[in-house]
């Protein structure tokens, strides 16, 4: 999920989410970024600038799932490493022509669980800057029984944990205090109920096969969202009438 924040100091947000089902649970999962210059790691941050040939740029991911217990975070590179995979490097001879950029780069961070398991989740945060920003936009992880999202800038990003569209009801929480805008994505179309508080905030809510992306502003609070269909319809019109 891409976000313009239309931020001067940090323009633009990526948020990526991915589950992995592996046949066995010893089978190494990796979750790689590449760059180009040394990346820094601290906690669960991983800081990568742009510095030569004037380039300004940074890019700060916050490593979100696994979480930082149970997550080995390891930057691989370097002079006799640029293209290290698994005890042998694989030079990357440079094409014909300029590449001052040297887009090739010679850097990656590999993201893996500690614990061996069948199923793992990644969820990573992008945040882009210039390389000299020192205040980042706090980040927080969102969890439920079906789905795992993110709360930051302003916004409250939720996607399906099973990686299958929504179709069955489900809840978000928000406990800290704000004006939101909600973005919850892999949902089933059709028409959707928003309950917040146990009362209904929204009714008759559409969701597009396109995008399948429901869309709202509201403050904090504890929502449902329900699939409305023929049964529940009937429900929530006799509830409203009595």
């Amino acid at each position: 999920m891409f976000l313009n924040l239309k931020d001067a100091q940090i323009p633009a947000v990526l948020i990526v989410f991915d589950k992995v089902v592996s046949a066995k649970p010893d089978f190494k999962k990796f979750w790689l970024l590449h760059s180009i210059e040394e990346p820094q790691i601290a906690g669960n941050k991983v800081t990568i600038r742009r510095t030569k040939n004037g380039d300004t740029g940074m890019l700060v991911n916050t490593v979100l799932l696994p979480e930082i217990n149970n997550a080995d975070i390891v930057p691989v590179g370097g002079p006799g490493k640029e293209f290290w995979v698994f005890g042998t490097n694989y030079p990357n001879e440079p094409r014909p022509g300029d590449d001052e950029a040297n887009e090739r780069g010679a850097w990656r961070v590999e993201i893996s669980p500690k614990k061996a398991a069948t199923e793992d989740y990644y969820l990573n945060v992008m945040q882009v800057a210039r390389n000299d920003q020192k205040n980042l936009l706090p980040v927080k992880r969102i969890d439920g029984d079906q789905i795992v999202g993110v709360q930051m800038a302003g916004r409250i990003v939720t996607f399906s944990k099973n990686s299958q569209p929504l179709v069955t009801a489900f809840d978000v929480n928000v406990s800290e205090k704000g004006n939101y805008k909600y973005i919850l994505t892999d949902l089933m179309p059709g028409k959707w109920q928003v309950m917040k508080n146990g009362k209904f905030f929204l009714t008759d809510v559409c969701v597009s096969e396109k995008d399948g992306v429901l869309s709202f502003e509201g403050t904090a609070g504890k929502y449902k969202f329900i699939r409305q269909t023929e049964t529940n319809n009937k429900s929530r019109k006799s509830i409203q009438a009595g």
